[in-house]
């Protein structure tokens, strides 16, 4: 899709391709997520969201394999200062976003993919936004299955993920092990950053 044409237009071809998507997902998922790479309006990346957001398996598994790679807004670093949100962050990676809204599926396709450790730090790190968020608000998706993945990233090498782990733990509200496992990170840990978002984990779920 040209960058020349206006905004209103592209957000419309958009539209109108996105009633094919169910026949031709293979190939307008990798054209739609190609588009928001190169960079594209406000209102076309929101209605290419839309779109994907009704994929299969196929989309998941391609927007999992971009995760980290498009945009610089992802975190790279442990933030200075703990969220004061009252709910679970959206994530920053674009298909992240996407991936939350995809709920049962993705939260399926990357317990698999992290099973089989074959996603990169960076790519893992925005994944574990996506378990947090999607288990936070369906209550269902947090079995035991995705708890232990979960939790055996709290015990990451990459900091950026086990802060991320710690901070999707958030979601297992009233979970009397979690509870228990979250305050015995608390006396193990030497960083204040680490500390203070297990503080906050620990406030969703008493």
């Amino acid at each position: 899709m040209s960058k020349d044409l206006d905004d209103g237009i592209q957000t419309a071809n958009v539209r109108i391709l996105g009633k094919y998507f169910d026949q031709y997902e293979k190939i307008l998922s990798k054209i739609f997520l190609s588009i928001i790479k190169e960079g594209c309006p406000l209102y076309t990346k929101i209605e290419i969201q839309n779109v994907l957001s009704n994929g299969t398996k196929i989309t998941v598994d391609l927007l999992i394999s971009y995760l980290g790679h498009i945009g610089n807004n992802q975190h790279l670093k442990i933030p200075s200062k703990t969220s004061k949100k009252k709910t679970y962050p959206i994530a920053c990676d674009i298909c992240a976003r996407i991936l939350q809204k995809m709920d049962k599926i993705a939260v399926h396709e990357i317990c698999l993919k992290i099973k089989a450790e074959c996603l990169s730090y960076s790519a893992k790190s925005e994944a574990l936004d996506v378990l947090g968020y999607c288990v936070f608000h369906n209550n269902s998706l947090g079995t035991i299955s995705v708890l232990k993945i979960i939790i055996n990233e709290t015990n990451s090498c990459d900091v950026l993920c086990k802060w991320k782990s710690i901070r999707a733990l958030s979601a297992f509200k009233h979970n009397d092990f979690v509870k228990e496992y979250l305050n015995s990170l608390y006396i193990k840990s030497n960083s204040n950053e680490i500390k203070s978002e297990i503080k906050r984990s620990l406030s969703f779920i008493i």
